[in-house]
């Protein structure tokens, strides 16, 4: 609530705090009572499951994760890799990855 519309919205990936609210919004699916926003969300963890780097928060969170351990990986293949190396990843990519494939695991059409 407290956060200026330009820090929330920002363009770069490592620009103000873009991607925070769907962060979010993924962390606490499980409150979720809305039929509609839970399906939306579904089809965004479908989006950054093929796509990690379409997830700024994961981006920055995961960048040197992706490049120490994923590097000649197709995108569609960074989170199987990332959890073949998660014993090795950095806390906070760690915890990105874990938000990710709870989410990732519960729809059966990935």
């Amino acid at each position: 609530d407290s956060l200026p519309v330009e820090e929330l919205f920002a363009t770069g990936a490592a620009e103000g705090r873009s991607g925070l609210v769907l962060h979010c919004l993924k962390k606490n699916y499980q409150r979720l009572t809305k039929t509609p926003c839970k399906q939306e969300i579904q089809h965004v963890v479908r989006v950054h499951t093929l796509d990690p780097t379409s997830d700024p928060v994961f981006r920055r969170r995961c960048s040197k994760d992706m490049s120490r351990h994923c590097v000649n990986v197709a995108p569609e293949m960074t989170h199987f890799c990332l959890r073949n190396h998660i014993a090795n990843l950095t806390k906070d990519c760690r915890q990105a990855e874990v938000i990710q494939g709870k989410l990732a695991s519960g729809d059966i059409t990935m």
